[in-house]
C-alpha cells in the first residue's frame, strides 16, 4: 500500500492528499510543498536583493539564521521570514540551502532599521562561538 502525503500550495492555497510526489499545483503552477512540522527562519538582506528575492525566490546557496538578530547582524535590514519543513533544518545558528526556495514560502518581508546605541563587537564575537554546535 502507498503512503499518502499532505500537500499544500502556499501561493494560492491549493491543498491535496497524494501517494505520488507532484511538484506543480494544478491551479496557479507553483511549486506544491509536502506539509509537515514548519519553522519559521530568517533572512537579511540589502533592498536591491530584496526587490529581486521577492519576484523569484532564494538561489540556492542562500543562508539563513534561526533568529531575528542572527539575520539581521548578519544579513542587512531588509528582512525575510521564510517557512522551512522543519526536519530540513540543520541544528546550527545558521544554515545554507542547497536548492532554490520559492517565492511562495515568504512568511513575510520588512525593513527593520538598526541603529546601536551600544556596540560591543568583541562580547558579540564571545556570545556568538559560544553557541557554535560542534
Amino acid at each position: 500500500m502507498p503512503n499518502y502525503y499532505r500537500y499544500e500550495c502556499y501561493n494560492c492555497g491549493y491543498e491535496a492528499v497524494r501517494y505520488r510526489n507532484i511538484r506543480k499545483c494544478p491551479q496557479c503552477g507553483w511549486v506544491l510543498e509536502r506539509v509537515g512540522e514548519l519553522r519559521i527562519c530568517y533572512h537579511g538582506t540589502n533592498k536591491k536583493s530584496a526587490d529581486i528575492i521577492r519576484r523569484h525566490g532564494f538561489k540556492p546557496l542562500t543562508y539563513f539564521g534561526r533568529h531575528l538578530e542572527d539575520a539581521l547582524f548578519m544579513g542587512g535590514e531588509y528582512i525575510f521570514e521564510v517557512a522551512f519543513n522543519a526536519k530540513n533544518i540543520p541544528n546550527n545558528w545558521q544554515f545554507r540551502i542547497e536548492e532554490r526556495v520559492e517565492p511562495s514560502l515568504i512568511v513575510s518581508h520588512y525593513q527593520l532599521l538598526k541603529h546601536p546605541l551600544i556596540n560591543n563587537e568583541n562580547l558579540r564575537a564571545k556570545v556568538l562561538s559560544s553557541n557554535a554546535i560542534e
